[in-house]
């Protein structure tokens, strides 16, 4: 579950999908739905372990609020890691001093 952001309260569930892991939205804040978010978007993919860290590709979708339409979709590269107590932070450089996303594990 993504936490201390606009989009706090996102829940996404990893699973395999065809040869990769992949996470896909099993809940979203009301924030992200005004963003053109939808349970069952895939928001990560191709989840692998590249040499001692993780990588991850995050989906972005850019909204244009003036026509209320989602105007094009891409993929940010990101590496993770995973603390204590399962909280995950998402980061640009392999360092993550100060990430730029923070997750933490949520069971249902």
């Amino acid at each position: 579950m993504r936490t201390a952001d606009q989009f706090a309260g996102c829940v996404v569930q990893v699973e395999r999908y065809g040869a990769e892991l992949a996470g896909r939205i099993i809940a979203l804040p009301a924030t992200m739905g005004r963003a053109g978010w939808v349970e069952g978007d895939w928001k990560w993919r191709n989840i692998e372990l590249a040499g001692d860290t993780w990588r991850l590709q995050d989906a972005r979708k850019y909204f244009d609020p003036n026509t209320n339409k989602v105007t094009a979709v891409d993929y940010r590269s990101y590496f993770f890691s995973v603390g204590t107590l399962g909280h995950m932070r998402l980061h640009t450089k392999a360092n993550p001093f100060f990430p730029d996303q923070r997750w933490m594990r949520y069971k249902s």
